[in-house]
């Protein structure tokens, strides 16, 4: 109850103050969106969906503060034993952007989300970007989340705990055209299995081909604790067709391969035998196991 009454505090102070700030017009600007998706896997497909407001106030001179609401449906939930669910979820940010100078940036969050199973989240995040130097961009920064449910259709109530650092290098190519390069460590930690690790990396591209058109896609690999191998895709194409108004189309592979099939074998592994290849995944219950999504979204920035 506590960090709701925080919360609705600083939301109330958030969207009250720039009304009595001697400045005028009020120095709020925002963002606001519907997004939809197809999430398919082996063995089932979802649909989530949702839609997001976002305000910022640009009354002060380097930094910003900003406030988000957001509510997702058909948001996917792990038991830690490799199966999954889908629940809604309404998030709340607070948040600010701070620009020291013109080689510094630094950004932070609190998230607040409850929804439906008793879902209750706390999540925390921290980055700094450094643009000094005309080569490349360099960013850093780690993102902690603390959360709980009941899982649907059972009376299990569970915890999960995600701790991930991550550090990205973004090369100029020419002024339009970037090349990110970065990696990332990730535990997550269930109350119903051990703690499981994994070590991704990526690289893209960033092309801004007009004021209108952006395409960004990255591919990525990377190794778990559980000795699979992971690899995958992302893309997004924005365009801006009318005004202020942006449709984004989403698409996002990524695939786990256990040990057992990149020797040849195959079938599906026993949660209860357990995986001769290594320890069970708490993502999937399959020797290879995969999340293809398809997503798009309209926003409108005002």
């Amino acid at each position: 109850m506590k960090a709701r009454s925080y919360l609705a505090c600083g939301l109330l102070f958030f969207c009250v103050y720039p009304l009595v700030a001697d400045s005028d017009p009020l120095p709020i600007s925002g963002k606001a969106g519907i997004s939809a998706e197809r999430v398919a896997t082996e063995d089932l497909e979802y649909y989530p969906f949702g839609a997001y407001v976002k305000l910022d106030y640009d009354g002060l001179d380097t930094l910003t503060p900003y406030t988000r609401l957001k509510y997702t449906g058909n948001r996917r939930i792990f038991d830690g034993l490799g199966n999954l669910e889908t629940i809604g979820v309404l998030d709340t940010y607070l948040g600010s952007e701070w620009d020291p100078n013109d080689s510094f940036s630094f950004d932070g969050f609190y998230r607040f989300g409850f929804g439906t199973n008793s879902y209750i989240a706390h999540e925390g995040s921290l980055g700094s970007t450094f643009t000094g130097i005309s080569l490349a961009d360099f960013s850093i920064s780690a993102n902690y989340v603390n959360a709980s449910y009941i899982y649907p259709g059972t009376t299990t109530s569970l915890t999960m705990e995600t701790i991930s650092p991550d550090a990205d290098i973004s090369f100029h190519l020419t002024n339009s055209l970037l090349l990110p390069v970065g990696v990332e460590y990730t535990v997550i930690q269930y109350s119903t299995s051990d703690p499981y690790t994994v070590w991704t990396g990526h690289v893209g591209v960033d092309w801004d081909i007009s004021d209108k058109f952006n395409i960004t896609s990255n591919i990525q690999g990377g190794r778990d604790s559980s000795n699979y191998t992971l690899w995958g895709f992302d893309a997004d194409i924005s365009y801006k067709f009318w005004k202020a108004t942006t449709l984004t189309l989403s698409v996002d592979y990524i695939q786990y391969v256990d040990p057992i099939t990149l020797r040849g074998g195959k079938g599906k592994k026993s949660l209860s035998s357990g995986n001769t290849g290594g320890a069970n995944n708490p993502l999937g219950t399959s020797d290879t196991f995969s999340y293809f999504t398809l997503g798009a979204e309209v926003s409108y920035a005002f």
